[in-house]
């Protein structure tokens, strides 16, 4: 019986060490993955896409509203590089956000318009509706950025930015006819250039990313430090008014990619 006991002495040992062996080989991949979150980085990367929504558009007037109505959702892409570690968390960067907004509504009538713009509401008798308006703005947004991320692993990142945007605005109107006339013997009437406007903008950032350990470690193999869900919120001022005034209140919502820099 005694050499029956001693194998089965020897094998509970064996199989002793090989489970403890597991736990600490599991231990050690978990200590390396939480070791792996991201601290202070001297460089960070950032590229998203995604879509915001005027909650407001031009002046104190109701223009916007009686021409086009309410404001349309749109897409939007951005970039952004944090070339300084200011540290306690803080971040500096520049930015830039570019899209494509466009909307469609009726045109004003007859109206007598001062060189300073029309100060005064529109009324219906005031809308054309035998004309319609195709509204498009194209802002190319540079600016500077400032962030905050309360923890080392930037689970949350706060940030506040301003600058200028140079935005291409076309508003084209053209008679509503028909569908039995061609219209491609209609030339409608186009008004564009480019106005200079104000930018200042907050928004806070969650790397979604962190919400599996192990897929934020996997994500570091291809330069991916994080990536973030990015709510933001974005006001528009008119500073060089050349094709009218389409100041700006913005909500949207933002998924970006974070890579760090050496």
């Amino acid at each position: 019986m005694k050499p029956i006991k001693t194998i089965i002495l020897v094998l509970s040992l064996g199989a002793f060490g090989s489970s403890q062996g597991m736990a600490q080989d599991e231990e050690l991949g978990q200590n390396e993955i939480e070791n792996s979150s991201p601290t202070r980085r001297h460089r960070t990367y950032h590229f998203g896409i995604g879509v915001a929504r005027p909650m407001s558009i031009g002046n104190d007037y109701n223009h916007y509203e009686k021409l086009f109505g309410s404001g349309s959702a749109y897409p939007e892409i951005w970039g952004e590089y944090s070339f300084l570690t200011l540290g306690g968390g803080f971040d500096l960067g520049v930015s830039f956000r570019t899209g494509l907004y466009q909307d469609s509504g009726k045109s004003a009538g007859n109206i007598d318009v001062p060189d300073g713009g029309l100060e005064q509401d529109l009324s219906d008798s005031d809308v054309d509706a035998t004309q319609k308006s195709q509204l498009t703005l194209i802002p190319l947004q540079t600016s500077l950025s400032l962030s905050y991320a309360p923890f080392s692993s930037r689970f949350l990142v706060a940030s506040v930015w301003g600058g200028l945007s140079y935005t291409y605005v076309e508003n084209t109107t053209q008679a509503n006819l028909d569908s039995s006339v061609d219209q491609s013997e209609v030339v409608p009437f186009v008004n564009s250039g480019f106005n200079v406007e104000q930018v200042v903008g907050a928004s806070l950032s969650f790397d979604v990313s962190k919400i599996d350990p192990r897929a934020a470690y996997s994500l570091k193999v291809y330069g991916i430090s994080g990536i973030f869900l990015t709510p933001f919120f974005q006001t528009v001022t008119t500073v060089s008014n050349e094709v009218g005034v389409y100041d700006r209140t913005t909500l949207g919502v933002m998924f970006s990619f974070e890579a760090t820099g050496t």
